[in-house]
């Protein structure tokens, strides 16, 4: 008997060992990470989650993820998400996710299934990163890449060395070339010059995009001419 309840305590202290290591781990990482039941049901959070969500652990303990979801989240990703769970399969995709107060934020979100010797599933565990900033820059890319596009005026962008790395439609239609990029400012000045003796607002600009040098990554240039279109 006093064997017995010897191996007991034993076990009970390895529990207690593993349960501390099991949240100084999860504590020391920086993204969210939640671990949910084999029904979807958040049974442990860590704190980086809680501060992402605006929830404590008790708040989401006992629900699931759609806690997270709102107005604004894409309904064929929310099926996705729940059918994964359901099925016991890994999911990773980007969700739009509401903290405590209302406020939206983008969220990678990723799902892995754990089970038992059997192979049954037992557990899952998430993990999320806030994406907000990231999609906000690649939105602000994309519109300025469709305005850099579509503006009448001609745009190029240069590097340090006068070399081209990116000409808009514009630009190509007033240099006559859609080769470009890559080559050298003075040389695209050189072939503009040979092509025509006229003294125009191209050929002049062109000279000072020649001139001009950056101490910067890259340097951008424009020219407005319009008789040379």
């Amino acid at each position: 008997m006093v064997e017995r309840q010897h191996v007991t305590e034993s076990r009970l202290q390895d529990s207690l060992a593993t349960l501390r290591l099991r949240d100084s781990a999860l504590g020391a990482i920086s993204q969210g990470v939640s671990i949910a039941d084999a029904a979807g049901r958040i049974t442990c959070t860590n704190r980086a989650c809680e501060q992402m969500t605006g929830n404590a652990a008790e708040e989401m303990s006992g629900r699931t993820a759609g806690m997270l979801q709102g107005p604004g989240t894409n309904p064929a990703r929310r099926k996705a998400l729940r059918d994964a769970i359901a099925d016991a399969v890994p999911f990773h995709g980007e969700l739009l996710n509401y903290r405590r107060d209302g406020t939206s934020f983008w969220n990678e979100f990723s799902v892995t299934p754990v089970f038992d010797p059997h192979g049954r599933p037992t557990h899952s565990v998430g993990v999320m990163r806030d994406v907000t900033a990231r999609r906000h820059t690649e939105a602000e890319l994309l519109l300025a890449s469709k305005l850099f596009e579509q503006i009448s005026e001609g745009f190029m962008v240069t590097d340090a060395e006068g070399r081209i790395l990116k000409v808009n439609r514009a630009f190509s239609s007033i240099a006559r070339s859609r080769h470009s990029v890559g080559n050298r400012v003075f040389l695209l000045r050189a072939a503009t010059m040979r092509r025509s003796s006229r003294t125009c607002g191209t050929r002049s600009r062109f000279m000072a995009f020649g001139r001009a040098r950056s101490g910067t990554a890259a340097s951008v240039g424009r020219s407005t001419c319009s008789d040379c279109r």
